[in-house]
């Protein structure tokens, strides 16, 4: 119906007007999405993967969203991190990350990315929610950026927590 009503109207105003609603609905129609993916994470396209090569595959794309204000160093594993996941969902991560860590650096700085096997034995898996003893691969993200304040930190895994204006992030980065 939006798309009839530009094509019968002249007016500036009433285009730009629809055109901002179309854009709400469709960022509502893509978190609306997303949280529906969130909701049956568990066995969608999962694949057996190396962590290692996701990073690299996302290495380019991270170079022209970052801009060249913003260097990105690789420390990845020199043994295979082999995982089970969706690998767009991996991809999107590194992404989201790398996205809010560009954001906390201003005026540019320096992403680093690394991936690492790790071993969690009981006391360790204790101390993290949901965690169980085992063998694990590790991707951390840290930025040069200003950081987190403690308020923030305390939310920033919600589901839903942004510090972002609107229109400039969902909040379902993290």
């Amino acid at each position: 119906n939006l798309d009839m009503v530009t094509l019968r109207s002249t007016d500036e105003k009433i285009s730009n007007a629809i055109q901002d609603a179309i854009d709400a609905i469709q960022m509502g129609a893509s978190l609306t999405h997303r949280l529906l993916i969130l909701s049956h994470r568990q066995g969608v396209g999962l694949e057996r993967l190396d962590l290692n090569d996701r990073v690299t595959g996302t290495l380019e794309l991270l170079r022209r969203t970052l801009g060249e204000q913003v260097a990105v160093s690789l420390r990845l594993s020199p043994d295979p991190c082999q995982t089970s996941a969706n690998p767009g969902d991996v991809d999107n991560a590194i992404l989201n990350l790398a996205i809010n860590a560009r954001d906390a650096m201003f005026n540019g700085g320096t992403l680093t990315i690394e991936t690492r096997n790790v071993t969690l034995d009981a006391d360790v898996a204790r101390r993290i929610a949901n965690a169980r003893p085992g063998d694990y691969v590790m991707l951390t993200v840290t930025d040069t950026g200003h950081g987190m304040s403690p308020e923030v930190l305390k939310h920033a895994m919600e589901p839903l927590f942004t510090t972002k204006e609107p229109g400039k992030g969902t909040g379902l980065g993290l």
